[in-house]
């Protein structure tokens, strides 16, 4: 399955309030940080993130998610005292998973140090393709 329309990366990522309304613009960043989870696997099947008030003396925000790929879920929660900081912080902890998980997997196939692997990057303009 190629993604090469915004609509159909859209439909990988499901965004829910629980006790709480998302509003357009929570839904519009949510939607636009978790599209670069796809980056890293191309077999994800399925993002679901839910956002929720944890009871308390002050208001706490709890984001959950959970990436649906073949094999094990990788699921991560946080919480903070903001809603936006809760998701962007989840977003960047479910990156930094997948990217230790592919690692992991190419550590197993390829048998020794990753970085002889990689090629060097003299100039930005002129990066060439990491092996997958």
């Amino acid at each position: 399955m190629t993604l090469n329309h915004d609509h159909e990366k859209n439909d990988l990522i499901l965004l829910r309030g629980i006790h709480l309304h998302l509003t357009a613009a929570m839904i519009t960043r949510t939607r636009e940080k978790a599209a670069r989870l796809l980056r890293h696997h191309r077999k994800i099947l399925r993002i679901e993130i839910d956002v929720d008030i944890v009871s308390g003396a002050l208001p706490r925000f709890a984001a959950k998610g959970r990436l649906i790929v073949p094999g094990p879920d990788v699921t991560a929660t946080v919480e903070t005292e903001n809603a936006y900081k809760s998701l962007d912080l989840l977003i960047d902890k479910l990156d930094r998973m997948l990217r230790k998980r592919r690692t992991a997997v190419l550590r197993r196939r390829l048998k020794g140090d990753l970085r002889r692997f990689i090629p060097v990057v003299t100039n930005a303009t002129t990066a060439a393709a990491r092996p997958c």
